[in-house]
């Protein structure tokens, strides 16, 4: 699936278009859509590491990104 990315990707602030390619239930695969010659890189669901798991996400990236609901996100 292919992301625009409305906010600067840490370590990736030239990077404005990503595919997030889902491995298995657990992992993910991100690859830079903008210069394919980086490296891609494999995501791990943090919840299948810890349970406990959790974050909070500013007023304004959820303003930004126009998030609705927290089944929304996924980290």
């Amino acid at each position: 699936m292919e992301y625009k990315a409305v906010l600067p990707i840490f370590g990736f602030d030239g990077c404005k278009r990503v595919s997030l390619e889902q491995i298995d239930d657990i992992f993910f695969r991100m690859e830079n859509l903008d210069n394919r010659s980086l490296p891609s890189f494999t995501l791990v669901l943090p919840t299948a590491l810890r349970e406990d798991y959790n974050f909070e996400i500013p007023d304004h990236v959820v303003q930004k990104l126009e998030i609705e609901n927290p089944e929304d996100v996924k980290v």
